[in-house]
C-alpha cells in the first residue's frame, strides 16, 4: 500500500485532509507534517522522518509548493527513500488520494493519478467562457430533443 505524507507550510496539509474528510469520510494511510514558524530545516526533516517507516516500499510525498522547504526536505529524503513527490497539492488531489489509495499499488501510479486530477480540477473561468459554455449546453439540449 502507498504511504502518503503531506508536507506543507503551516497547517495547510492538515486542513486539506480535514476538508477532504468532510466529503469522503475518514482518511487512513496519509500523514501530514506541518512546517511551523519555529521549525528549522533540520528539525522539520526530523519531524518528517518520525512518520516514516524503516522500510518504506511505496512512499509518496505531497508538497504545497515546488522549491519550498517542505519540498526541499522531501527531495533530500530521496537519498534515503525510493519515493515520489507531487507538488502543488489541492483539495481535489487529496480527495483523489483518499478515494483511490486502497486501489493503487505503487507510489508512481498514485503520483500520475494526482497529476491527472490536478489538470482536470484546475480551471480558468471567465464570464465569456461561462456564456459560451451556457450557449453550447442550450444547443446540446435542442439536439437531444
Amino acid at each position: 500500500m502507498v504511504h502518503a505524507v503531506v508536507v506543507t507550510h503551516g497547517r495547510f496539509g492538515e486542513e486539506l485532509i480535514r476538508s477532504a474528510e468532510m466529503i469522503a469520510g475518514e482518511i487512513t494511510g496519509v500523514d501530514s507534517v506541518p512546517l511551523l514558524q519555529e521549525d528549522n530545516p533540520a528539525g522539520f526533516e526530523a519531524k518528517v522522518r518520525r512518520v516514516l517507516g524503516q522500510d518504506e516500499k511505496e512512499l509518496l510525498f505531497l508538497a504545497d509548493i515546488y522549491g519550498g522547504t517542505p519540498y526541499n526536505t522531501a527531495a533530500s529524503l530521496l537519498k534515503s527513500y525510493d519515493a515520489w513527490i507531487v507538488t502543488g497539492i489541492n483539495l481535489g488531489m487529496i480527495l483523489e488520494l483518499a478515494t483511490t489509495l486502497g486501489d493503487v499499488e505503487t507510489a508512481e501510479e498514485m503520483a500520475v493519478n494526482l497529476m491527472e486530477t490536478s489538470t482536470s480540477t484546475c480551471r480558468m473561468i471567465s464570464r465569456a467562457s461561462m456564456t459560451s459554455a451556457s450557449q453550447e449546453d442550450e444547443v446540446g439540449e435542442e439536439e437531444d430533443l
